[in-house]
């Protein structure tokens, strides 16, 4: 159990076009199928688009966000009975075969 929660702070940065009303999706690669819609600074979401289409001030403008994680859980997958049974057969097997190896050293 958690008695103290960790906190971690990111900013990050959006492009908003003013004209379309809606948040900008920059593709990541000439080819690529990917996306970006965060950026890690300003400067990086203004020169993401190689052509400087993002430099317009007007027409783009940048959304900063202050992102939070919250530690909720350090364990929340835990293991089940059967997982551990099978971790302590694996362990059991190695042994056995570390034993034998070194037999015959």
């Amino acid at each position: 159990m958690i008695t103290k929660k960790l906190y971690k702070t990111k900013k990050l940065y959006k492009i908003f076009d003013t004209v379309t009303k809606q948040f900008v999706h920059a593709i990541i690669g000439a080819g690529s199928n990917g996306t970006q819609s965060e950026f890690n600074s300003i400067e990086e979401a203004r020169g993401f688009n190689c052509h400087g289409l993002f430099k317009d001030k007007v027409r783009y403008k940048i959304y900063e966000y202050e992102v939070v994680r919250t530690l909720l859980s350090i364990d929340a997958d835990p293991a089940t009975k059967e997982d551990i049974e099978e971790y302590t057969r694996n362990l059991a097997k190695e042994k056995e075969i570390n034993d034998e190896y070194y037999a015959w050293k």
